[in-house]
């Protein structure tokens, strides 16, 4: 999946879209201080990645996890299916030393597992995270802008089977805020 131009990173709706297109890369960056996008991110990712039933092949980790253990489930094979999701939250608070051991699985991440890590915010001076942002697929988790809103709006719907005309998705955002 092409990375997103200028670091700005793929807003929810224009992941939703590219998974459309082509199947789950290896590595994605939901980096954003909104926690509703970010879970809306990764459950997308969950879905396309593995299918929304698929509690096997799934791990979900919080940084503080022994970093073995998620390098360890990233490694493994998927279990009768194509690949694999491993979900590391919270990264902004991973030690230096677990830092190191998780820039080593971005330069060679597994084929079969999509590996998403999740952070508010990201220090760029840190290789991780500058590493991340060159090799990941950015989703960008921050709080809509207002000129983005009628676009999720409309891509919210259509996921739930329905379409909204121009007025209503503006008469929704009004009365929503």
């Amino acid at each position: 999946m092409n990375r997103p131009a200028a670091g700005r990173g793929l807003r929810p709706h224009e992941l939703r879209r590219a998974l459309g297109k082509q199947a789950p890369g290896p590595i994605y960056f939901c980096l954003g201080e909104e926690p509703y996008v970010t879970a809306q991110a990764i459950e997308l990712l969950r879905a396309t990645a593995v299918g929304p039933e698929d509690l096997l092949n799934t791990e979900r980790f919080e940084a503080g996890a022994p970093m073995m253990s998620i390098l360890t489930a990233a490694a493994m094979l998927p279990a009768f299916a194509e690949r694999r999701l491993v979900v590391l939250t919270s990264a902004e608070s991973l030690t230096a030393d677990d830092q190191e051991l998780l820039t080593a699985y971005i330069n060679d991440p597994s084929p079969s597992t999509c590996f998403v890590v999740a952070a508010a915010k990201a220090d760029q001076r840190r290789r991780l995270f500058s590493l991340l942002l060159q090799r990941a697929t950015v989703v960008n988790c921050q709080p809509l802008l207002e000129r983005e809103l009628p676009s999720w709006l409309n891509g919210q719907a259509t996921a739930m089977g329905l379409q909204l005309t121009p007025d209503v998705a503006h008469a929704l955002i009004e009365r929503t805020g």
